[in-house]
């Protein structure tokens, strides 16, 4: 994680933040859906141009 900060409870080796996991959390939400969106684009046979634009959102969302 790019500056995500632990705290150290000695036995799961550290716990998120709640502010940074909430922002994790939301990242991910948007990854998902975005991925979701790719799978029906291709399942409807979109032109490829609009499914590349759609996986570099996800990479930029990542």
């Amino acid at each position: 994680m790019h500056g995500a900060a632990a705290v150290d409870d000695g036995v799961r080796g550290g716990e998120m933040d709640v502010q940074i996991k909430g922002d994790v959390i939301g990242r991910l939400k948007s990854i998902e859906g975005h991925v979701r969106g790719i799978q029906r684009m291709v399942n409807d046979d979109t032109y490829c141009i609009d499914v590349i634009g759609q996986v570099q959102a996800v990479q930029r969302a990542g």
